[in-house]
């Protein structure tokens, strides 16, 4: 599978996927699009081809490393969940749940992740009372020696605004350090949270001692891991590095990356023409904070496709 870039532009009467995250909306036009699934999923292994009724048998991937287009998808779900529920508001937190003695066994960091949600469940209903529901998405991310941490987006949705101590909120983890903040107010905060979760920050510190040739040497390795694309200076600090999918050759085969709470909804998706779409969600020139345009090839069956993608952020005009 060959991406590129391309220069191409959707029109008013192309027909786009429409998802809807409340303030954010995203346009996804396909020039190719089969609208009907060819093949029809019989169990983990086995599928049936709906046009000659013949019985095939999945490729299973013996770990990610052979399959990052499925975890990118993953996390692009991810990122549409995060949008759908949350905006940055001030009864929101963005919690990093840390071990103090290293934790490398998945099982045991998840379990010690929902006994602690137990722990704050009822510390919120105790202090804020029938006001103390919660909801939450939390996504496990994995150091670079094999041990864990947690980041969780959290919210009362009947409070106007909350805040916990983060010495208060470790004694409920009891694991170790906390660190608490509003969830930063950009274009796309599911983008945003992502990013911590599948890119690998490049840090100064890794370089000392080493001469020009030896860091180049050192980036070039960091970029042939599996799934690591490019290298990009982020938008906040222009100093600061980071490679763009080199986190996700860390996250093991079949591993459920995140989950959330009852009251956490995935948006909803429908089909229409790009001009049916802006007008009805009421899209304007300068709500358009993405624009992605993707050539797609596929060698060895000698097909090509061409992806587009517009976001629109409906507050960023205000």
């Amino acid at each position: 599978m060959e991406v590129t870039k391309v220069d191409a532009f959707m029109n008013n009467h192309d027909y786009v996927r429409v998802t809807d995250m409340r303030r954010i909306i995203e346009l996804q036009y396909m020039q190719h699009w089969n609208k009907t699934c060819p093949i029809l999923k019989l169990n983990r292994s086995e599928y049936l081809v709906k046009s000659t009724g013949e019985i095939g048998t999945y490729k299973l991937s013996k770990t990610r490393r052979d399959n990052m287009n499925s975890m990118r998808q993953s996390f692009k779900r991810l990122s549409y969940l995060i949008n759908a529920n949350f905006s940055g508001a001030n009864n929101e937190l963005w919690i990093t749940l840390t071990f103090k003695k290293d934790v490398y066994d998945h099982d045991e960091a998840l379990n010690k992740f929902k006994k602690f949600i137990m722990r704050l469940r009822y510390y919120s209903k105790k202090r804020w009372g029938g006001y103390g529901h919660l909801e939450f998405v939390r996504a496990i991310e994995p150091h670079e020696k094999g041990d864990w941490h947690f980041h969780m987006l959290l919210k009362y949705p009947a409070l106007k605004s909350v805040f916990i101590a983060n010495e208060e909120f470790a004694n409920i983890w009891k694991h170790g350090y906390v660190k608490i903040q509003r969830p930063e107010k950009t274009d796309n905060i599911g983008a945003y949270f992502t990013s911590y979760l599948t890119n690998l920050e490049v840090n100064e510190d890794d370089f000392e001692g080493l001469t020009p040739e030896e860091e180049e040497k050192h980036v070039s390795e960091l970029l042939n891991v599996p799934g690591a694309r490019n290298i990009e200076y982020t938008k906040s600090n222009k100093s600061k590095r980071v490679i763009k999918g080199g986190r996700l050759h860390l996250y093991p085969s079949g591993m459920q990356l995140y989950n959330t709470s009852r009251g956490i909804k995935m948006p909803s998706r429908k089909d229409m023409t790009r001009k049916k779409a802006i007008k009805r969600y009421k899209i304007k020139a300068q709500n358009l904070t993405l624009r992605k345009s993707l050539l797609i090839k596929d060698l060895d069956n000698d097909f090509e496709n061409i992806l587009i993608i517009e976001q629109y952020n409906l507050g960023v005009w205000k």
